[in-house]
C-alpha cells in the first residue's frame, strides 16, 4: 500500500526497480555486491527490501515463484523460500507488484 499522496504508479515503479536491482546476479544480493552462490531467497528478505522503498506504507504479502527467465513461465506453487543450487544465482524475471 502506498502512503497517502504518493501516486501508486510511482510506488510500483520504485518497487520494481528495487526488485530488479536486488535480484541482479552481479550487483544485487543482500549486500549489493553481487548475488552469492548457494544463497536462498526468502519472502522475508523481499518484504524488508520493499518496506523501505520510498512511498511504501506497508507490504501485505510476498509470494516467490521459480520461473523460466526466457519465457517468464512459473514452476510449481508460490512460497516463502526459493532455493538455488550451489552453482546457481538468482536472476530477476517477472514481478507482479500491486499497489493500492
Amino acid at each position: 500500500m502506498s502512503r497517502p499522496g504518493t501516486p501508486a504508479d510511482l510506488v510500483r515503479q520504485r518497487a520494481l526497480t528495487a526488485l530488479h536491482r536486488f535480484l541482479h546476479p552481479t550487483v544485487g544480493g543482500p549486500r549489493g555486491m553481487g548475488w552469492p552462490f548457494d544463497t536462498d531467497l526468502s519472502s522475508a528478505a523481499v518484504h524488508e527490501l520493499l518496506a523501505v522503498v520510498e512511498g511504501v506504507d506497508h507490504v501485505s504479502e510476498v509470494v516467490l515463484f521459480a520461473a523460466d527467465p526466457a519465457t517468464g513461465e512459473r514452476f510449481g506453487r508460490g512460497g516463502e523460500l526459493l532455493r538455488v543450487g550451489k552453482d546457481a544465482l538468482f536472476l530477476s524475471c517477472r514481478h507482479q507488484v500491486v499497489v493500492r
